[in-house]
């Protein structure tokens, strides 16, 4: 039972927006020097692609967990910048100029999803490659039985600015149109945290 491995478990299944982006293990798998095809990890996420009319990106395969890992923290950085920059601006989409007195930081890194299928092996070290290990959630290993789990990584982003913390968790409530008020520079900080989640496929014997 993966779940028992990890501090952050959860008993409840999490609601889930529609996904940015959808990657699948490579089907080409490498056997003694040669590739043999796998369509499992493909085959298994596909439904979900084809309801919501999203690609599925199978171009990295086994030992590519590094750059898939780059691709994703390249997108979200980009993502987040993008945020950042509607928020403080003096333009027409800025929080500002809608009355937006929401906290910053539930506006920033908000909702998007990454949904990613993988061999059983390799999802620890996938993790360990988005930065997530046993101190972030992660469990050490994925067992090869277990099929009805998912890991949940959530990143989350605080940004600050000279002289202050600002995110969704702050006392005082800072609002985007305060903060448009101070520098435009700014800096900001990523936090991770994992859970495991039973998606409740496997019936269990009474």
């Amino acid at each position: 039972d993966s779940s028992s491995d990890a501090p952050g478990a959860a008993d409840a299944k999490p609601q889930f927006p529609v996904p940015l982006r959808i990657y699948a293990l490579s089907a080409e798998r490498p056997h003694r020097k040669k590739f043999h095809l796998n369509f499992r990890e493909i085959e298994t996420i596909t439904p979900v692609a084809s309801k919501f009319g999203i690609a599925v990106d199978d171009e990295y395969g086994v030992n590519d967990e590094g750059d898939l890992a780059g691709r994703f923290f390249s997108d979200l950085s980009n993502r987040v910048a993008g945020d950042v920059d509607r928020v403080l601006s003096d333009g027409g989409g800025s929080a500002s100029s809608t009355g937006d007195d929401s906290p910053l930081g539930s506006q920033l890194c908000n909702g998007g999803l990454t949904l990613v299928n993988w061999k059983h092996s390799q999802i620890p070290v996938l993790a360990k490659a988005l930065g997530c290990g046993r101190d972030e959630g992660c469990p050490k290993k994925y067992h090869g039985h277990d099929f009805d789990s998912m890991w949940l990584l959530t990143y989350s982003y605080s940004l600050r600015l000279p002289g202050s913390s600002l995110s969704g968790d702050d006392e005082e409530g800072i609002s985007s149109r305060k903060v448009r008020k101070k520098t435009p520079n700014y800096n900001g900080e990523w936090f991770l945290s994992a859970q495991v989640v039973r998606e409740g496929f496997d019936v269990e014997e009474a």
